[in-house]
């Protein structure tokens, strides 16, 4: 999975990946949450919900493991939960060093 994120000097590539997994691996309960979703749920959506900036749809399908090239999660994610940080800055200040 490869995102390219080029608006705001984001670039999203593979070598993030061990960031990301090392980001998830340190967070406790109390600093996410899990969103419950279908296959119909739409990434741009749940990003303005909890972070009230749509854009940031990327950023939850990295965490999340999820291939997509659309905004709609699809049917080929086998979860029926995300996991939302409560902190999403911490992380893209973390992959955009």
């Amino acid at each position: 999975m490869i995102y390219n994120k080029t608006e705001n000097n984001i670039l999203i590539s593979k070598d993030n990946l061990q960031i990301i997994n090392d980001y998830i691996q340190s967070l406790s309960y109390e600093d996410y949450i899990l969103h419950p979703i279908s296959p119909t749920s739409r990434l741009d959506k749940i990003s303005q919900k909890f972070y009230n900036d749509s854009s940031l749809w990327w950023a939850i399908a990295l965490l999340n493991n999820i291939d997509s090239y659309s905004l709609y999660i699809g049917d080929d994610y086998k979860y029926d939960k995300i996991l939302i940080p409560n902190n999403i800055k911490t992380l893209i200040s973390k992959i955009t060093k």
